[in-house]
């Protein structure tokens, strides 16, 4: 996943080698935390993406810059 604002910045690579899976209920995490191990971020959406507010910038209401931190 790369994340630019403005300008080009490569990220490192302990987080280039992250992988983001969205789930719609937070009770969910715990679980596939277990099962998929610590290269996988796992974030709830807290309902369907269809239904999540617009932000204008195609984010689908995450801070993907929080994430990549």
């Amino acid at each position: 996943m790369r994340v630019t604002v403005g300008h080009y910045q490569p990220l490192s690579t302990d987080i280039a080698k992250m992988n983001l899976l969205i789930v719609e209920s937070p009770g969910k995490i715990k679980k596939l935390k277990t099962i998929l191990g610590a290269n996988w971020k796992i974030m709830a959406s807290f309902g369907h993406f269809r239904t999540l507010t617009k932000d204008g910038e195609n984010n689908l209401g995450f801070d993907f810059a929080a994430i990549a931190s």
